[in-house]
């Protein structure tokens, strides 16, 4: 971890600090690592509500269970094959979109 050496001090309306911890308030992190984000240019992205890991959980389990079908169908040849690649991808763009939406790289 970079050891920080050095200390600024700035002065805020009561307008400016409302809105700056309106902003840091969306977010997970303290006020100090949003500040150190928005001068690097790295994204900062609202806090996921608490319902979010459920959804990437559900829609994980449902892309495995379409996975599984499609083994069975291919084995089988009972069910529609390129209907079910299409169901995975599917599946698998929904998970991309809610991940990318909410889950933070560092």
């Amino acid at each position: 971890m970079k050891k920080r050496t050095y200390e600024i001090k700035i002065r805020l309306t009561a307008e400016e600090l409302t809105e700056l911890n309106a902003k840091v308030g969306q977010t997970v992190f303290s006020r100090e690592e949003f500040c150190r984000r928005a001068i690097t240019g790295k994204e900062v992205k609202q806090a996921p509500s608490p319902d979010i890991p459920i959804l990437i959980r559900d829609i994980r389990r449902a892309g495995s269970n379409a996975n599984q079908l499609l083994k069975i169908a291919q084995s089988t040849h009972l069910l529609d094959a390129p209907q079910m690649r299409k169901v995975m991808a599917q599946v698998y763009l929904a998970e991309k979109a809610v991940v990318d939406a909410y889950v933070m790289d560092d």
